[in-house]
């Protein structure tokens, strides 16, 4: 068993950059199914499209009068419907960045629940768990919460949510290390 990345072999899955949440999402469409047809792994995937407008429409109610347009301006963005269902990991993960930020804002405004605090912590688990480009999230939301820490709504909380993809990350690389008995 050899590994292909790219078209190229690697002597081993330690010989990649990619976080592996979109390989078990695959994983557990091909257990449930019982099908390695590819048309249904294209079919698994357009959730992220569909979460993804959604998302986008709850995040664009708070800046615009028309948030069901601009929710169908990203759909039909041309770079956005052309890897809308491959098996790619790009649109999984801007899926799960703007359910992050919708439901960071909407937590910020005060108009959050415990509901939002989950949706928001495994939306960010699930970006970190697939790519560390998530790294940028996180530094958003900190700045956010940074130049607003007038508010009182600062709290450990925060801290917390944020340190999770560190966390994972560290646990993640520490296990391959062991592993693989390299770094990765």
């Amino acid at each position: 068993y050899l590994p292909v990345f790219e078209g190229m072999g690697a002597s081993d899955a330690a010989s990649h950059s990619h976080l592996p949440l979109t390989s078990y999402y695959l994983a557990l469409i091909m257990a449930v199914t019982g099908s390695s047809s590819e048309w249904v792994y294209h079919l698994s995937f357009l959730i992220f499209p569909i979460l993804a407008g959604f998302s986008f429409y709850d995040l664009a109610r708070r800046y615009t009068s028309y948030p069901l347009v601009a929710a169908c301006l990203l759909l039909l963005a041309p770079a956005f419907l052309v890897s809308s269902h491959t098996l790619m990991s790009d649109v999984p993960v801007w899926t799960f960045w703007i359910l992050t930020l919708a439901r960071f804002l909407r937590i910020r405004d005060g108009s959050g629940s415990r509901r939002d605090w989950g949706v928001c912590s495994l939306s960010l688990v699930a970006a970190s768990f697939i790519s560390l480009l998530t790294l940028g999230l996180i530094l958003l939301m900190a700045a956010h919460l940074f130049l607003d820490r007038k508010s009182s709504r600062v709290s450990w909380h925060w801290g917390v949510l944020l340190m999770l993809p560190l966390l994972i990350w560290f646990l993640w690389y520490f296990r391959a290390y062991l592993h693989y008995d390299r770094f990765v």
